[in-house]
């Protein structure tokens, strides 16, 4: 029979999992950036303090973005592997000009595209996820791109 000690330990755990992916869900993680310049300042500042950046495209008519939001981002595994990470997100759902630029930056049409700095502000090409990815190979590839 379990101790109480560890009802507790277990109770504290899944509370904190659970809070964690809440914000996650509800994005309380990524700051907002608009335009090149503001992605510019917000990675150099990243760096700065030599922290790995990922910058989330998305919009509100972005089914796999909305299922990326809730089922992956929120992931435990995908949450240690993103430990340290700055987050920006660049919302396109008005597809005006400083948005096209941005996915035009990126070599994408459109969301979900996700881009990868390294702690000096140099983009990870080799990293850039485009579309759905389950958590498990989301975690995984974030680990791998680590390492490069």
């Amino acid at each position: 029979m379990p101790s109480i000690r560890r009802f507790r330990a277990i109770t504290a755990a899944v509370l904190a999992t659970t809070v964690v992916s809440l914000a996650w869900a509800a994005g309380a993680n990524f700051k907002p950036v608009k335009t090149g310049a503001e992605l510019d300042q917000a990675i150099a500042a990243a760096a700065k303090s030599g922290k790995r950046v990922m910058l989330d495209f998305t919009a509100d008519w972005c089914a796999p973005c909305k299922k990326m939001e809730k089922q992956v981002f929120p992931d435990p595994a995908v949450q240690k592997a993103l430990d340290g990470y700055v987050f920006l997100q660049v919302d396109v759902t008005k597809n005006n000009a400083d948005d096209k630029a941005l996915l035009k930056r990126f070599d994408s049409k459109g969301p979900p595209v996700i881009a990868f700095f390294d702690g000096k502000g140099k983009e990870l090409k080799q990293c850039q996820i485009n579309g759905f990815t389950k958590a498990e190979k989301f975690s995984a590839h974030i680990e791998s791109c680590t390492r490069s």
